[in-house]
């Protein structure tokens, strides 16, 4: 059997123009199916608009099976968001794409461990779609869809670092602790997530979690203000 080393080894083409966060996450999914002894090929990570656009033409005006339902510029891959993976087989010779498979042995199909493992990392699974499933598929929009990064948006650097943070969390099994400050103990809060899975940062204080009321909008949350009672409302 190969050795995580050498799994990450056959990995590490597949690293180049990733989203950092994405990057640390596809990393840490290599190591956690590892741990359940489910080896990982990522078969697809960041592509060119004009790959994107060849690839669109396999199964229209190209020989092939329609794989993709985008053009350039609107999939998340050509943004380094979005990976797509299969499992590695006879040491790590050859890859399957039988998501029912149970290489392993313990009775939970090798596919559905890799996505149980990077839904807990904050990917979004293209099995999940209800239309056009994806099932290789993994992505961490951030909250912002196709159109946005086509425009130019992109996730801020504080959003990237609390998503990394939170999965470096996971594997102590606690929220990170900060340095007390102003004589009160504050926690930094990671497991606070958006619609789309991602973690927002803030901080805990008193058993409560504070968040800037600009960052909850940046992220697709919607923030009224009640005058009267001068308090913040989200929905």
């Amino acid at each position: 059997m190969l050795t995580l080393e050498q799994v990450i080894s056959k990995n590490e083409s597949m690293f180049k123009n990733l989203n950092p966060a994405i990057e640390f996450a596809a990393r840490k999914l290599i190591e956690k199916s590892f741990n359940r002894g489910v080896l990982i090929k990522i078969v697809q990570g960041y592509r060119t608009k004009q790959e994107q656009d060849d690839l669109y033409a396999q199964g229209r005006t190209k020989q092939g099976t329609i794989v993709t339902k985008v053009k350039g510029g609107m999939s998340y891959h050509n943004y380094g968001i979005a990976i797509d993976f299969a499992i590695l087989i006879n040491d790590g010779k050859d890859v399957s794409w039988n998501c029912e498979a149970d290489f392993d042995n313990d009775k939970m199909a090798d596919w559905m461990e890799v996505v149980e493992e990077a839904k807990k990392l904050g990917f979004l699974w293209g099995g999940d779609w209800r239309n056009f499933k994806d099932r290789p598929h993994f992505e961490m929009p951030f909250g912002l869809d196709e159109k946005d990064y086509f425009n130019g948006k992109r996730p801020s650097d504080k959003q990237i670092q609390a998503q990394i943070e939170y999965i470096k969390s996971l594997d102590i099994g606690e929220v990170k602790k900060d340095e007390k400050k102003d004589n009160d103990e504050v926690q930094t809060v990671k497991i606070i997530r958006t619609k789309d899975n991602t973690v927002l940062e803030g901080f805990l204080k008193d058993g409560k979690g504070y968040f800037p009321v600009d960052l909850l909008i940046e992220n697709g949350i919607k923030v009224s203000w009640d005058n009267a009672n001068k308090k913040y409302y989200i929905s």
